[in-house]
């Protein structure tokens, strides 16, 4: 084992060993931390108790964007074009003429947009800055204000070890979970969890941004299992690849109502070895992923993982101990479609 690994091996064992002590400990801290900045951006975010419809807009639609020039030099990627290519995935899943109502099927102006990154493995393997920055520039054509936006991951050390500046002031804000999550659990079916308090107190709305990577315990990682990042325990549910507990978070009413979209940065992928980054394993793929469906972009992420491994000689996820039959479970729980035959893709 290199000694990266074991570095972000120990990194997974110390945010887990204390998760439960320090989410339950936080009642009075937790607030001194983030009252300021929940100030600067308004009141807390109360969702009804009412229930949301079952399958998600624009369900079993995802858009594979796939664009040469995304690259501009070295590892550097032209935020413009990406920008551009959004606007028009967003088109083609709205079925919308302007870039700013097929946006508008999501977020309005008076929202308090999180965009949940998914930068555990550091850089390589994590959600690239031009991306996230076209994402932001993309939200400012149905009036989000900066101050109203928040890019946020399990900690303050993952964002910034894979690229992203921490700000809790003014403008754009960046900055993890940390010890920031409500001091009561939430059940949410077979998850017990305390939920992060950037999600359930300060946004009204997430864009959940994840990467294409093989999984050593859920068989893939795409959208879905990036909002593991919204529990404080998610070391409890990686049992059995994760299944029921993943369809069950996703499942669960706020998660629903405030997750609209799904994004995966597939422009660098991994078929083997994951969560960690094992360059060996990875390839160029030059691809975005988007849809409102959860279910059927992890769907679709996980065959094209699956054709990877097949090309490559690789045993499939199933025969690995690793299929993430928590897909076909999501389906049953109507978060979305994870039925292939049902799933429109969108080539752009």
């Amino acid at each position: 084992m290199g000694e990266k690994d074991k570095e972000f091996k120990q990194g997974r064992r110390e945010f887990f060993s204390d998760a439960g002590q320090r989410a339950l400990g936080i009642a009075g801290a937790v607030f001194l931390g983030l009252t300021a900045t929940m100030q600067s951006i308004g009141k807390e975010i109360s969702v009804s108790d009412e229930k949301s419809n079952l399958l998600p807009k624009f369900a079993g639609r995802v858009v594979r964007i796939s664009d040469p020039t995304f690259k501009v030099s070295g590892n550097a990627l032209n935020s413009t074009i990406i920008e551009k290519k959004l606007n028009e995935a967003l088109k083609q899943l709205t079925r919308k003429n302007s870039e700013q109502t097929a946006w508008g099927e999501f977020v309005s102006k008076k929202d308090v947009v999180g965009i949940k990154l998914n930068c555990l493995a550091g850089r390589g393997l994590s959600p690239h800055p031009e991306l996230v920055s076209a994402i932001v520039n993309c939200l400012k054509t149905v009036g989000v204000k900066d101050d109203n936006i928040i890019l946020f991951d399990r900690t303050d050390r993952d964002l910034t070890s894979a690229g992203f500046e921490i700000n809790r002031g003014s403008g754009v804000k960046c900055f993890g979970n940390n010890q920031d999550f409500e001091s009561e659990p939430t059940q949410m079916g077979s998850v017990g969890s305390c939920l992060s308090l950037i999600f359930s107190k300060m946004c009204s709305v997430i864009i959940n941004v994840g990467v294409l990577k093989d999984h050593d315990l859920s068989g893939v990682s795409v959208c879905m299992k990036n909002l593991f990042g919204l529990i404080h325990n998610p070391n409890k549910y990686h049992f059995y690849t994760c299944n029921p507990y993943l369809a069950d978070l996703v499942s669960y009413d706020m998660v629903r109502k405030k997750v609209r979209l799904n994004i995966c940065d597939s422009i660098i992928a991994q078929y083997h070895g994951g969560p960690s980054r094992k360059t060996q394993f990875q390839w160029q793929l030059g691809e975005i992923l988007v849809s409102s469906d959860i279910v059927a972009i992890d769907s679709i992420g996980a065959q094209i993982i699956e054709e990877k491994r097949k090309e490559k000689g690789m045993r499939s996820l199933k025969d690995d101990g690793r299929e993430p039959i928590w897909l076909k479970t999501s389906e049953d729980k109507s978060a979305g479609i994870a039925d292939l035959k049902k799933v429109e893709v969108i080539n752009l």
